[in-house]
């Protein structure tokens, strides 16, 4: 009997020891990492950005550079800092062709931007380009892991638009893909408007785009994709194709580089969306 005591009393001390092991695990399993400010680092969303100045008759032009950031959102403005690669790849020298005007993450927002203003190409210039590299400063202290230097470029030609809301537009109602001769039938067919315009209501408040509504859009797609495909029909020999710079994006939030690539680009035709 007295041994049958002990036993017992030494079983429930046993549970009650792998009780409190488990509460103590449980509540490490439950601690959650909290990000403070100094934890926040900045990366850019791509290693080559392509801008393109066709058309553009301005001396100068502004680009602005998207920085994507990681850790909390604050109430004020965090300066970013921004220095020159040095490398062979310049062929932009700050101060004569390019200057970098602002570098920031606003007050409530996640993102942040490289305000720069180029000097716009001359006739016998095809492109500038310049390597930019995000420096640690007291308000982005930690490094991250990748895309911490970008390699901007500004062309005489067509690039993929770099406005964000122009591009989703043309992604959801034309084509999840891209390419130089893609883009400038566009452009034939509907016109330089169409690098400006947005189904999205922000382009309502915003005076450097064209809002169009998506009855627009969808009546715009299927025109596009008739006339691609009556010109493929008259000329079976030579049917609208895209150029070697083609790619195909699973999301649009794809930059440029990361999309899927072909052996041999496709034709126009088969790329469009019908809507």
């Amino acid at each position: 009997m007295v041994e049958f005591k002990i036993n017992n009393m030494l079983r429930r001390v046993l549970l009650l020891n792998l009780c409190t092991l488990a509460l103590m695990t449980a509540c490490s399993e439950l601690e959650i990492p909290v990000y403070q400010e100094k934890d926040s680092s900045l990366y850019f969303s791509s290693q080559v950005q392509e801008y393109s100045l066709k058309g553009n008759s301005e001396p100068e032009v502004e680009l602005s550079v998207p920085l994507i950031m990681t850790g909390p959102v604050c109430d004020y403005d965090r300066p970013v800092s921004i220095e020159v690669v040095d490398t062979t790849i310049n062929t932009a020298t700050v101060g004569l062709d390019v200057t970098i005007e602002e570098a920031v993450v606003r007050s409530g927002q996640s993102k942040g931007f490289v305000k720069l203003k180029v000097k716009n190409l001359s006739a016998e210039e095809s492109s500038k380009r310049l390597m930019l590299r995000i420096a640690l400063n007291e308000f982005f202290q930690r490094p991250y892991a990748s895309n911490t230097s970008s390699e901007i470029v500004w062309t005489a030609e067509y690039a993929r638009p770099s406005i964000e809301t122009v591009w989703k537009s043309w992604f959801y109602f034309f084509s999840p893909s891209y390419s130089k001769a893609y883009h400038k039938l566009l452009v034939d067919y509907f016109g330089p408007d169409l690098e400006k315009s947005s189904y999205e209501s922000k382009a309502i408040k915003d005076t450097t785009l064209i809002y169009k509504a998506q009855t627009w859009w969808y009546s715009a797609s299927r025109d596009f994709y008739q006339f691609v495909k009556e010109h493929d029909q008259a000329n079976p020999e030579e049917p609208y194709m895209h150029s070697s710079d083609y790619e195909k994006y699973s999301r649009y939030t794809l930059p440029v580089g990361q999309g899927e690539k072909p052996e041999t680009p496709p034709t126009v035709l088969s790329t469009l969306l019908v809507h």
